[in-house]
């Protein structure tokens, strides 16, 4: 019989945000950290190509330091993150269907 293999979760995959957190309030800063380290690891993971711009890097300087003064993870913000996220990964479900989601409910 053969066994199923056991996936470790990503940083961002074990801070479960439950969609009801993200409507009309801030995210915790634990889960600010683990998407910006998340997303930072994939990046600086990416060989021979350039993924980061000039601008994403002021997006996540700009989170890095809110996140240091204490301040919350505003949605636009999160917004901002999952936008990098769909640049390495274009076609991922959750990171299209967030997106959809909290542009139609930003408008």
């Amino acid at each position: 019989m053969v066994q199923p293999s056991v996936v470790q979760p990503s940083l961002a995959q074990s801070s479960v945000v439950q969609p009801s957190a993200l409507k009309n309030e801030n995210l915790p800063l634990e889960v600010v950290a683990d998407v910006v380290e998340e997303i930072t690891d994939v990046f600086t993971t990416a060989v021979g190509t350039r993924i980061l711009l000039d601008e994403d890097a002021v997006v996540l300087r700009d989170l890095a330091l809110k996140y240091d003064s204490g301040a919350a993870l505003e949605r636009h913000e999160a917004l901002a993150l999952m936008r990098l996220a769909q640049r390495v990964r274009p076609w991922g479900p959750v990171i299209t269907q967030k997106i959809r989601d909290w542009e139609s409910s930003d408008s």
